[in-house]
């Protein structure tokens, strides 16, 4: 069984943007590159319209877009909502350790949340990749704040849990410019 990787195409002004009151009319659709790996490991390429009914690539979306919005919203208990709270979450924010368990990573995100400062995201290069129970979104997060900007090169790791995904991974990598 092969997977599914839809990619969006890093322009200026192009952010795709699912919330739960839309469907996907605010995606360019022209925009979205499919690729489909074989077991064999060969790939095929191909632009394609998404399909609205490809619900496991909207929900993996949705979900990477929540983790975002607590972010942005300094929400702990949006956050807590988002990831899988459990041994196996996993956190690398630039310049920290690895953070390992769910105790380690909720604690550094109330540490952050709670701190001075206020990121506003533009996440642009976004990838989707499904593979059974598993899901990555790798993206670069373009940071505006107050002490200025900045780009992090993210990967968030998702695991299905029943309807929902969960985060089991995010790692963040300055980008030097």
């Amino acid at each position: 069984m092969g997977c599914v990787e839809i990619r969006f195409a890093a322009r200026p002004g192009f952010h795709p943007t699912i919330v739960p009151d839309q469907e996907l009319r605010c995606w360019r659709f022209s925009d979205i590159r499919v690729e489909t790996r074989l077991a064999s490991g060969s790939q095929t390429d191909e632009t394609v319209t998404m399909n609205p009914s490809d619900d496991v690539a909207v929900s993996v979306l949705r979900s990477n877009q929540r983790f975002y919005d607590a972010h942005e919203g300094r929400d702990i208990a949006a956050m807590r909502a988002v990831w899988e709270q459990s041994d196996r979450a996993t956190c690398v924010h630039p310049g920290w350790p690895i953070l390992r368990g769910w105790s380690a990573v909720e604690n550094s995100w109330t540490r952050i949340l709670a701190g001075p400062g206020h990121n506003q995201f533009i996440l642009t290069n976004e990838s989707v990749t499904i593979e059974g129970p598993l899901a990555w979104v790798t993206l670069d997060e373009n940071l505006v704040s107050e002490s200025g900007t900045g780009t992090v090169a993210a990967t968030n790791l998702f695991a299905r849990h029943g309807a929902d995904w969960l985060l089991v991974v995010h790692h963040g990598s300055p980008v030097m410019s």
